[in-house]
């Protein structure tokens, strides 16, 4: 790896690898020399912070050495975005750095027979699309509706409850027909990694 940082978001899984056979490698993770206050390593780890990244591979018998040059590792918030169903969520950008000023944007996609109703978690409102300043983790999600439509054979009525213009995905509403039947709405179906190598 060239670059001088690399932005990850919630955690990265560090891998350091050396060409010598049975060589050794040391490192740091607060960018100071590795030769002086290493860590021994003995494979892949996990960081949740930012940290620097340097590393120095011995040969076997530690005649010969090498080290990297410097890594900055960026941890950024993570931003969660789901949904149950009737839609799709996404988030741009969908990976790595954020945008100017640490902006992110959610979008909520309904599938035919969808709407978009609103969202809950760390988003509010009736706007498909939502901005958000990434200075922390944060979890979104939407919910899409459908309407109910019935329909009787013979006499008798059905009456809904609660009567919506809209019901949200896998909600479960009655409707009650003068033969005492009972209808259902039911739902409707249509670890990150940083490396060396040196």
């Amino acid at each position: 790896m060239t670059a001088d940082s690399i932005h990850l978001r919630g955690s990265a899984e560090i891998t350091l690898l050396t060409t010598f056979t049975n060589g050794t490698i040391l490192f740091t993770l607060d960018g100071s020399d590795p030769a002086i206050s290493p860590n021994l390593y003995s494979g892949p780890f996990i960081v949740q912070n930012t940290v620097t990244l340097r590393a120095v591979a011995y040969t076997a018998d530690f005649t010969r050495s090498v080290q990297s040059d410097p890594l900055t590792i960026v941890i950024l918030p993570t931003l969660t975005a789901t949904t149950d169903g009737g839609g799709s969520v996404t988030i741009d950008p969908p990976a790595g750095d954020y945008f100017s000023n640490s902006l992110a944007v959610v979008t909520a996609t309904p599938l035919p027979g969808w709407i978009f109703l609103y969202w809950l978690g760390d988003a509010t409102g009736t706007n498909p699309i939502a901005n958000f300043t990434m200075t922390q983790d944060k979890q979104v999600k939407a919910v899409f509706g459908t309407t109910l439509s019935t329909n009787t054979v013979g006499a008798g009525n059905i009456a809904l409850n609660p009567l919506l213009n809209f019901y949200p995905y896998g909600k479960c509403d009655t409707g009650w027909a003068s033969v005492g039947r009972t209808l259902h709405l039911h739902k409707r179906s249509p670890p990150r990694r940083a490396g060396r190598f040196f």
